[in-house]
C-alpha cells in the first residue's frame, strides 16, 4: 500500500490509516471488540502510535475505548451501509490494484472522465 512506506509520515499517521481502512472496509467487524496488543499486531506498528490512532479513531466515533474491556468497533446503521458501499466502489475507482510498471506523468485520460468525487492533482 501507498501509506506503508516509512518515512513518507510519522508512524501514527500511517497506523491511523490504516486502522481506518480496516474499519471502513470492514476488516475488523462493526460492533465487534479487539484488544490493544491484537490491534498493535496486526498493525505491525508499536504501542505509542496505534494507540494515539485509537484515541484519533475514538474521537472521531469509528471506535469506543472501554477499559479493561478493550475496543469497541463502531456499530453499523442500515444508512451507514450505503456510505461504507459508496467509499468501497470509488476506492475501487480512484485506487489501481497495484502500481502501474511505469507510472505515467499524467493519470490515464479514463480517470479524468469519471463521474465520481475523485481529486484531480
Amino acid at each position: 500500500m501507498v501509506y506503508d512506506s516509512p518515512g513518507s509520515e510519522p508512524a501514527t499517521a500511517r497506523a491511523y490509516r490504516r486502522l481506518e481502512h480496516m474499519i471502513v472496509t470492514l476488516e475488523l467487524a462493526p460492533a465487534s471488540f479487539i484488544t490493544e496488543g491484537a490491534l498493535i499486531d496486526r498493525l505491525g506498528f508499536g504501542r505509542t502510535p496505534v494507540r494515539e490512532a485509537i484515541q484519533r479513531l475514538a474521537w472521531e466515533g469509528l471506535l469506543e475505548v472501554r477499559p479493561r474491556a478493550g475496543i469497541a468497533i463502531a456499530p453499523l446503521h442500515p444508512g451507514d451501509w450505503l456510505r461504507v458501499l459508496d467509499a468501497r466502489r470509488a476506492s475501487r475507482w480512484c485506487l489501481p490494484a497495484r502500481p502501474p510498471a511505469s507510472s505515467p506523468a499524467r493519470p490515464p485520460t479514463c480517470f479524468m472522465t469519471l463521474p465520481l468525487p475523485c481529486k484531480r492533482r
